[in-house]
């Protein structure tokens, strides 16, 4: 089995190979019969229907949806660079005013007949033999970030599906990923919230997102990679964490009264990419809860971000989640993020001339101003941040700006090591009370 077969991230390689058209390539629909037939009504379609002016006509929507999707598949664009971009471009321009503050107040009957056409169209794309379809194919799951900005149901449903799938190629989950990134965050259900049917079912929706985010992001790895491949497969779960990182909740629902269970638990796979490596002198525990390959500082950024996100929520969990340890978590993490930064700081200062100069590992100054403003998020409740994390502001906050402008953190540092306290084993369980709780071993 060949390499992009077997693994399926090599994207540039796969870019370049389907720059050329492929024997056996599939067009959907007609290009004559179904852009003829929607010129008609383009107009009122993009200027009435999506705005919720027009009552949606079923025939009309379902034009609609071949349109914007088939055209990936059209001879004019598989073989124009160009044609294939404006393509993209305004499946774009569509999802603009439909996903509109204002236009979602009145084209929700739009959207609930229009999301579940383009997931049927957007289906029919993904279901294309890969290897013959490959142009259309990586061109079309471009537009899924775009998908991903409607949030429907069908289209969580769909985006999810395709990285649960073991039959889709990596560069497809590539941007399945980056869509429910965009489809985040998640709707959080409490024992205290009155829950219909429709809310019900909502939730386990959003709860098997939450769990095929978990199982692509905890799946083993090929056996035997190659340094390449490692990076690879880095570099594509590390889109997983970053949509996980968007849920904003620490789990979809915590019915503990009622269900005796957490369903969607978002935060146990956020604390186990932050689990940091073993030391020299320690052996792993039997529920050794690291990935493998161990994260990337890169991933754990994301993570880091994510538990940040979390906190928002946490009021409408009160008394069924703990989050003692995620503070602990944290304050480990910004002590690794500072040592890659201490390593990293030459290659920052060194003139640009210099033979052994690197790439910094990391975007330094973009990295510390979104920890920074995830952190401000975080404590934008009345009640702010848990007092586990107010003790690390000081330093942490420090540590960033001083990255941010390219400082020494060294001191910093010192200051931050003191506080870095295990919780007490009671408090690593996250969610106690809960059918099979399980504690967070960070050391």
């Amino acid at each position: 089995m060949s390499l992009p077969s077997r693994l399926g991230f090599a994207l540039p390689a796969l870019l370049l190979l389907a720059a050329n058209p492929v024997l056996g390539q599939q067009q959907l629909g007609s290009k004559t019969e179904v852009e003829d037939a929607f010129v008609r009504v383009r107009n009122d379609f993009t200027r009435k229907y999506v705005t919720g002016e027009f009552e949606p006509k079923k025939e009309v929507l379902d034009l609609a949806s071949q349109y914007y999707v088939y055209r990936v598949t059209w001879p004019n664009a598989t073989s124009d660079s160009a044609t294939m971009a404006g393509v993209i471009a305004e499946f774009k321009a569509l999802v603009d005013p439909i996903t509109n503050k204002d236009n979602l107040k009145r084209n929700q009957k739009f959207l609930d007949m229009f999301a579940p056409m383009l997931v049927s169209r957007f289906r029919q794309l993904t279901d294309l033999p890969f290897q013959e379809n490959q142009k259309a194919v990586l061109n079309g799951v471009q537009m899924l970030p775009q998908l991903g900005r409607i949030k429907q149901d069908d289209v969580g449903k769909y985006l999810s599906d395709l990285i649960d799938d073991p039959s889709k190629h990596d560069a497809i989950k590539l941007y399945a990923l980056k869509g429910i990134r965009e489809n985040m965050p998640i709707q959080v259900l409490a024992d205290g919230d009155f829950i219909d049917n429709k809310l019900r079912k909502r939730r386990d929706l959003q709860a098997k997102q939450i769990d095929a985010l978990e199982r692509f992001i905890t799946r083993q790895p090929p056996s035997a990679m190659t340094e390449e491949e490692l990076r690879a497969f880095t570099y594509i779960r590390k889109e997983g964490i970053a949509a996980l990182a968007h849920a904003g909740a620490p789990a979809v629902s915590a019915l503990v009264k009622r269900e005796g269970d957490v369903k969607g638990a978002v935060a146990p796979t956020l604390l186990r990419v932050l689990i940091p490596a073993l030391r020299p002198d320690q052996e792993a525990p039997n529920n050794d809860m690291r990935l493998k390959p161990l994260p990337t500082i890169a991933e754990k950024v994301e993570a880091a971000i994510g538990v940040l996100n979390m906190h928002p929520e946490h009021l409408k969990l009160e008394g069924n989640y703990q989050p003692q340890v995620e503070a602990y978590a944290f304050g480990r993490f910004v002590k690794e993020l500072g040592e890659a930064y201490n390593e990293d700081l030459p290659n920052l200062r060194i003139n640009v001339k210099d033979k052994d100069r690197r790439p910094p590992v990391l975007p330094w100054k973009l990295t510390a101003k979104r920890l920074e403003e995830a952190w401000v998020n975080a404590g934008s409740t009345k009640k702010g941040l848990p007092d586990d994390f107010k003790k690390l502001e000081a330093p942490v906050r420090d540590i960033l700006k001083q990255m941010y402008d390219f400082g020494n953190v060294a001191d910093r540092m010192v200051e931050l090591a003191p506080l870095l306290r295990a919780p007490d084993q009671k408090l690593r369980v996250l969610f106690p009370g809960t059918k099979g709780a399980q504690a967070i071993e960070l050391d």
